[in-house]
């Protein structure tokens, strides 16, 4: 049985009137008879959510997003008016009964809960946890009863729960250092079985515990522990680690035979001790040596977890020497080409797909090749350089000036009489390409955010004329100039003239979706969160590969501790760990209602009406599949978030 230790009473709150229990089940109190009525509108949860923030002051407007975020979503009034919130406020206050004056507010849609002088595990556990001191660990580890809000699915409590275990983990491997160090193995083992208990399928943690069992004799408990984890192992489709089998029969040899051990190799340096197996017929010497190696493992381990896997933010660009950017044949196809000095090179792929990763990791290799190379990100521009061609060239003129440091002023230069494209045609090669021998590589970013322009089909033939001047002058400057561009939207949707378009020449690199085996190598550099091939699976349906919420998932899990059934239980919600990108998806849809009516048909799976429709709902990121096949929602994510919505 995991080591259930009794919370102690606070010295100082044994007069308290209102006490709370966050670990393990919630209980309240109010002078020692349990509060009723907290099932009622969210109670249980406002009281848990309010006791975590202690002394803060909440607005009701954060509430409903994580409680009622239908409510959350409309703005009543200009102060706006949340009922649901404050009717389960009220009914909190009336619950608490004689401590209702801790619910206080101190603004309007404002409510701070005070839990000064209440008895609290939470506050004694994180104000213990805080010191620098075993003894207070000691005591801190005891309000551990289980796990915080056990088994609660929201985003918020997954996170403190996770935050509190990770300090609990902390604390019972220090002191078990220091018990081991004054020689007290049998003071060990309880905090090894409460480890043990708080991590179940952590291998080396069972192999500690193992060892310092039969070191005391407890060879029953030694069994039952081996096959508790078996158990779990099973139930995950995740074997055994070859050293724990060979502990496990190591010790059921000597517990068999009686005769004095022979060393252990199976995980070292952790060795099963020498000598007989029961506290009393143990040697000092033996017992010595089984507590220098285990003293020796914990160290190890306390190192190891020292220097934690160092987490990226998700989203944008993948910096160029980051641990968690996947390469994918699409990389050498884009590198290939601009080695080659293709005259355009074009990487497509729909919204969050890292386009702009890829397309940043072809130009560095430009750079170290000994191109030229600069870069325009046409988000960065202003909507009045983009009223016009004329605007919109001259400001890509200053941007390239100022990335070659050019001694150059663009409205000297810039002639009205020549028109917008021979401008900046002239600008690149008079100004750029002459004054650069070398091969010459500018990548244009987002390019989609000229599709819809009146002057975009002026722009894309342009660009096509230069690929055109490569055969019309094959030693002149273009044939080591290359453009490359990144979109995302379907181009033919846009440009009518398909000879002015550059989309349809050069070289064309379409990013995809992560394979399973790429999914299970980000897994494996996020340090496995997803521990077997069952967990991994469940994880692939959920998301399909999307490279972002891929990525976003795994961060997620590995920085708060989720296991994949808590992720699934909150993947779809709003506050959850994907809130942000699905409320964008459904702001985009409500601001298109043709779109969001067309999803709805696919949700209910009938096909898109049209090629146009379903191209932008593909370079939308929301459907995969081809025209005329079967098309579906692009992940399970999608379909059960925007089922709710839309149906």
């Amino acid at each position: 049985m995991p080591f259930q230790p009794t919370s102690p009473p606070l010295e100082d709150d044994r007069g308290a009137t209102l006490r709370i229990r966050l670990f393990g089940v919630l209980e309240a109190h109010v002078q020692g008879v349990p509060v009723a009525g907290l099932r009622l509108r969210e109670g249980e949860r406002l009281l848990a959510y309010l006791t975590l923030h202690h002394g803060e002051e909440i607005a009701y407007r954060s509430l409903a997003q994580l409680f009622w975020p239908s409510e959350a979503r409309v703005n009543i009034g200009a102060t706006g008016d949340f009922p649901n919130t404050r009717q389960a406020i009220r009914a909190l206050r009336q619950a608490l009964g004689s401590e209702a004056h801790r619910l206080a507010s101190p603004a309007k849609g404002i409510v701070s809960l005070d839990l000064t002088g209440a008895e609290v595990d939470l506050i004694a556990f994180d104000s213990r946890s805080a010191q620098d001191d075993t003894r207070a660990w000691r005591e801190a580890i005891a309000f551990y009863r289980a796990p915080l809000l056990d088994g609660w699915p929201e985003r918020w409590a997954v996170e403190a729960r996770a935050r509190r275990k990770r300090s609990f983990d902390r604390m019972v491997k220090q002191v078990i250092l220091e018990l081991l160090e004054q020689g007290d193995t049998a003071g060990v083992e309880p905090y090894l079985r409460q480890a043990v208990a708080s991590s179940p399928t952590d291998e080396r943690l069972t192999r500690d515990w193992m060892t310092t069992l039969a070191a005391l004799g407890r060879y029953p408990e030694m069994e039952e522990a081996y096959e508790a984890l078996r158990f779990r192992c099973t139930e995950a489709s995740q074997p055994l680690e070859a050293e724990t089998e060979a502990l496990a029969a190591a010790l059921r040899t000597e517990m068999t035979t009686a005769v004095v051990r022979t060393p252990v190799t199976a995980r070292q340096p952790v060795g099963v001790p020498t000598g007989p197996a029961s506290s009393t017929g143990e040697s000092a010497v033996e017992r010595a040596a089984h507590q220098a190696a285990l003293l020796r493992a914990l160290e190890e381990d306390t190192e190891t977890s020292a220097e934690p896997l160092r987490l990226e933010s998700v989203g944008g660009a993948v910096a160029l020497d980051s641990k968690f950017y996947v390469v994918r044949p699409t990389d050498t196809e884009f590198q290939s080409a601009v080695e080659r000095s293709e005259s355009i090179v074009l990487v497509k792929g729909a919204r969050q797909m890292g386009k702009t990763s890829l397309l940043a990791r072809g130009l560095q290799q430009a750079r170290d090749r000994g191109a030229r190379v600069v870069l325009t990100d046409l988000q960065t521009l202003n909507e009045s350089q983009l009223d016009s061609a004329d605007s919109l060239f001259q400001a890509l003129a200053v941007a390239i000036k100022l990335q070659l440091d050019l001694d150059v002023s663009i409205k000297k230069i810039w002639d009205p009489d020549f028109g917008a494209n021979m401008n900046l045609e002239l600008f690149l090669r008079r100004q750029v390409l002459s004054a650069f021998p070398e091969p010459f590589v500018w990548g244009l970013d987002e390019v989609d955010r000229l599709f819809g322009h009146p002057f975009g089909s002026e722009v894309f033939g342009l660009f096509r004329s230069w690929h055109n001047l490569r055969s019309l002058e094959p030693t002149g400057p273009w044939s080591r100039f290359t453009l490359a561009i990144s979109y995302a939207t379907e181009a033919h949707l846009f440009i009518t003239d398909i000879n002015q378009s550059p989309f349809n020449v050069g070289t064309r690199v379409a990013l995809q979706d992560f394979t399973r085996e790429q999914v299970e190598e980000l897994n494996r550099r996020h340090e496995s969160p997803l521990q077997s091939a069952e967990q991994r699976e469940r994880f692939y349906q959920l998301l399909s590969g999307h490279p972002y919420l891929v990525r976003l998932g795994l961060a997620e899990m590995t920085r708060n501790g989720y296991d994949i059934a808590v992720l699934e239980a909150c993947a779809d919600r709003d506050d959850g760990p994907f809130g942000d990108h699905l409320r964008r998806l459904l702001a985009a849809l409500s601001r298109d209602p043709e779109m969001a009516a067309i999803v709805g048909m696919v949700l209910h799976g009938a096909p898109c009406p049209t090629p146009e429709s379903f191209y932008r709902l593909r370079s939308a990121g929301l459907v995969a599949g081809e025209w005329g096949q079967d098309v579906g929602m692009r992940c399970r994510l999608y379909t059960n978030y925007l089922r709710r919505y839309l149906l």
